[in-house]
């Protein structure tokens, strides 16, 4: 493939086009800056399920999940992270939901 130079950071082609509308916004430096970002979020209600989906979507280095509440049918309703398992930790549920976001 062939890379893309922003500075000192290279991206692919792939990676040029798929954050094409960031770095247009907010330049190469703002997406190098992200990419190199570590992010922990503590718990997943349904405001943390739209937080850690857009902080996924920017295109961070790594996002860690915090949230040890076990998942009850009632959660499936309001946290689209949360629909495929019940019994299991929020993060334990979350994150194989957010990994195919943008793996």
């Amino acid at each position: 493939q062939r890379r893309v130079r922003g500075d000192m950071v290279e991206f692919t082609e792939d990676e040029a086009a798929l954050y094409d509308r960031q770095i247009r916004l907010w330049g190469v430096d703002a997406q190098r800056a992200l990419r190199s970002a570590n992010v922990f979020v503590k718990r997943c209600g349904p405001l943390g399920a739209e937080i850690c989906k857009n902080i996924v979507l920017s295109g961070v280095n790594s996002l860690t999940l915090y949230d040890p509440r076990v998942v009850q049918e009632e959660h499936s309703a309001t946290n689209f992270l949360l629909r495929t398992q019940t019994g299991h930790t929020f993060a334990n549920t979350a994150v194989p939901n957010l990994q195919i976001l943008n793996p």
